[in-house]
């Protein structure tokens, strides 16, 4: 079977939550029926997880993209999966377990694309956790390597402003309230 990956879809019958239903059910039975090659096989477990987190199902999600990582350690998915487990894990304030897997996706790919993004939510579980000393050293390292935040979530950028608000750099604080 061939994944179409630019293929429009209409959700005018169905609603979205029943169409993400649907296309989940429809991977699993490729999954386990469809004689695809293994990059295609990756690529279902990715979006499978994708279509749970938008169904706000986090721990399937999570469960699916660990699959993917155990199934194919050489898939293109890799960095994706890894990081959006510690973020998973993050959104459902699994805090120490998400640091972990940030962790591990920054010693693996330390200039990945989700880099900066994984310093930032590392520090934030460590600030949730009122863990300031520790949550101060990942902000100091993010705002050091990547000195433009913009595209950081509003949220984590407000606890990073509390955190420099809460410690008295008045100026990091507005700083980053001001993104």
């Amino acid at each position: 079977f061939m994944i179409k990956t630019e293929e429009k879809v209409s959700f005018s019958s169905l609603g979205l939550r029943d169409y993400l239903l649907t296309a989940i059910d429809q991977y699993k039975m490729m999954l386990q029926y469809g004689p695809g090659s293994e990059r295609e096989k990756d690529l279902l477990y990715y979006r499978m997880a994708m279509g749970y987190e938008k169904l706000l199902f986090y721990y399937e999600s999570i469960g699916t993209l660990e699959r993917l990582i155990l199934s194919y350690p050489e898939s293109t998915y890799l960095p994706d999966a890894m990081f959006k487990i510690g973020d998973l894990l993050h959104q459902t304030a699994k805090y120490n377990r998400a640091i972990e897997r940030l962790l591990a996706y920054v010693n693996k790919y330390p200039e990945g694309k989700y880099a900066k993004l994984a310093t930032v939510t590392i520090g934030d579980c460590y600030y949730r956790m009122q863990k300031g000393t520790v949550a101060g050293q990942w902000y100091d390292e993010a705002r050091k390597k990547w000195p433009d935040l913009i595209d950081i979530p509003h949220a984590l950028l407000i606890n990073m402003g509390n955190h420099y608000f809460e410690t008295g750099k008045f100026g990091l604080s507005l700083e980053l309230y001001s993104l």
